[in-house]
């Protein structure tokens, strides 16, 4: 396998705090409210997202393939971009992006603990930003 730069890599512990702001441009220039002081309020445990948010990059920095780490990689950074946001547009499209994280993680040697860290986000952050209820 080759190695290629094809997506963003983690190579430090990321940490919600509040308030704080995620991607690439500060909500002033970019016109988003992406402030985790929103997380907060509402009860979320920024601890325990910060815990559980690097368990999951961990885990993805374990994958052995180039394709699927680039893969959940990207991912997991849109995934950090999202969290926060007050007004997080269509919660059906934030929970396709965890679904979709979890199917690419299913066939991994590792996997079901790249699954065990997503459930885990997700049910720390589904009731505040108006996301559907687990099966």
């Amino acid at each position: 396998m080759t190695s290629k730069d094809s997506g963003t890599h983690f190579h430090a512990p990321v940490h919600f705090d509040g308030p704080t702001t995620f991607g690439a441009q500060s909500p002033a220039v970019s016109g988003g409210n992406v402030n985790v002081a929103y997380l907060q309020k509402q009860g979320v445990d920024l601890e325990k997202l910060n815990e559980v948010f690097n368990t999951l990059l961990s885990e993805i920095a374990n994958i052995r393939s180039d394709d699927d780490r680039d893969r959940l990689n990207d991912d997991a950074e849109r995934l950090k971009d999202k969290l926060g946001k007050e007004k997080v547009g269509d919660p059906n499209a934030l929970k396709g992006l965890f679904d979709r994280m979890e199917r690419a993680a299913k066939p991994l040697e590792n996997g079901t603990k790249i699954i065990t860290a997503l459930t885990s986000i997700y049910k720390l952050v589904a009731v505040p930003l108006g996301l559907p209820p687990l099966p």
